[in-house]
C-alpha cells in the first residue's frame, strides 16, 4: 500500500502467480522481514528467514538459508 505499491508486488498477486505457473511445486524463502500469511500459498510453503530491509544477513542466517534451499532442491 502507499508508496511501496510503486515498487513491491502485492503478496496476493505473487501467490496467484506461483500457483498458476508452478502448481503447488514451489517454496517461498521470505527474507523481507515481513511476515507472509502462509495460507496465501496453498500449494507451496513459506520459510521465514527475514532480516532488516536494506541490510546484509548475518552469516549464520545466510548459511542456514543456503542449507535449506539445498535440501529443498
Amino acid at each position: 500500500s502507499g508508496l511501496e505499491s510503486a515498487y513491491r508486488n502485492k503478496i496476493s498477486d505473487v501467490a496467484a502467480f506461483l500457483e498458476t505457473m508452478h502448481g503447488g511445486r514451489y517454496r517461498v524463502y521470505n527474507v523481507s522481514g515481513r511476515l507472509y500469511d502462509p495460507a496465501l500459498f496453498r500449494g507451496g510453503s513459506v520459510v521465514e528467514m527475514g532480516w532488516p530491509d536494506h541490510h546484509a544477513p548475518p552469516l549464520r542466517v545466510l548459511m542456514t538459508l543456503i542449507e535449506l534451499i539445498d535440501r529443498y532442491l
